[in-house]
């Protein structure tokens, strides 16, 4: 009977053992397969950042004059409205005459806008004109930029701008202030008064743009 007893007690603890080891090896081969996929994981989310990365908005810079707090060239992106154009300029004064603009319109690159005084009617009507006819010479000069294969720096777009040798994107925008503020360019030697634009740069440069027939 002693020995019947002692048999079923050595049964039992090799089956307790058999149990231990049986769930050791399961629990091990588990803890593997997380550490593979806890690898992998960053690599995934990182494939898939890079594949849902969006696209760089494009950057609009327009001029803006007149019954505003700070005139000036500014930077804003695609499909903003002339009212963000005004709140960055610091906004209209007391007799500017916001009735003769559309603030809901959408701003164009390299666009002028012209914020009238009250009384100042006829020279708004005047400055529309000539943006429109501004307009006009622009897409014409564009078109003569794409036959010749040479960059018009008086009507370029930043982007165009940066397509140039060592033209980054802070010089393309000194470029833009430039003609902005002082009526275009005349020559293609006068860019060596942008900033950041010496002899060397324009060394590099000076084959590759033009300032377009009515300047020269």
């Amino acid at each position: 009977m002693e020995i019947q007893k002692r048999d079923l007690t050595i049964i039992a603890i090799i089956s307790l053992i058999i149990t231990i080891l049986f769930i050791s090896y399961e629990y091990s081969r588990n803890f593997k397969d997380f550490e593979i996929s806890s690898e992998a994981s960053p690599t995934f989310l990182a494939e898939t950042f890079e594949e849902r990365e969006p696209e760089p908005i494009r950057a609009l810079r327009v001029f803006i004059s007149g019954a505003v707090l700070y005139p000036n060239v500014y930077e804003l992106e695609d499909g903003a409205r002339i009212s963000d154009l005004i709140d960055m300029a610091g906004g209209v004064l007391e007799d500017a005459n916001i009735a003769r603009i559309n603030l809901a319109a959408r701003i164009r690159d390299a666009e002028h806008i012209f914020i009238p005084r009250i009384g100042e009617e006829e020279l708004f009507e005047e400055i529309s004109a000539e943006a429109e006819e501004d307009d006009g010479d622009i897409a014409k000069a564009q078109d003569e930029e794409v036959i010749s294969g040479l960059i018009n720096i008086n009507t370029a777009s930043h982007e165009r701008l940066t397509s140039l040798p060592g033209i980054g994107p802070a010089i393309a925008t000194n470029i833009i202030t430039y003609r902005e503020l002082n009526g275009g360019f005349r020559t293609i030697e006068e860019i060596m008064l942008v900033s950041r634009i010496g002899e060397s740069l324009f060394g590099q440069i000076q084959h590759l743009i033009t300032v377009g027939e009515a300047n020269e």
